[in-house]
């Protein structure tokens, strides 16, 4: 049962990738008008104002892209960009989640009368 739980993030993570991959339209690199497209990503967003994102969301956001383009150790953008999530983020993950399904030992032992 404790394996099938510690499965679990991952059947979850692949199952929302391909039903996000599944439900959207081919990915354009053209500027489109009415949705965000590649072309958003690669030149900044233009489509969200300051009434939809909050401007320390878009700097945090803005600071991450930016990390991976001048990451320490010298990775392209689209590596570091994999490293991350699909390396790092899923291992972190995972070892929450064990540390929530794992058997715990009690925090005090119960004293021995003698």
């Amino acid at each position: 049962m404790r394996i099938l739980l510690l499965l679990l993030p991952i059947f979850l993570t692949v199952g929302i990738i391909a039903t996000v991959n599944t439900s959207q339209g081919t990915p354009s690199s053209q500027r489109l008008s009415d949705q965000c497209s590649r072309y958003c990503h690669n030149a900044g967003c233009r489509h969200y104002t300051a009434e939809h994102v909050p401007p320390w969301v878009k700097r945090w956001y803005e600071w991450h892209i930016s990390l991976f383009h001048h990451n320490p150790f010298g990775l392209s953008y689209k590596m570091a960009n994999m490293l991350v999530y699909e390396l790092i983020y899923p291992l972190v993950l995972l070892l929450l989640w064990w540390n929530l399904i794992r058997p715990r030992k009690p925090l005090l032992r119960e004293r021995t009368t003698r």
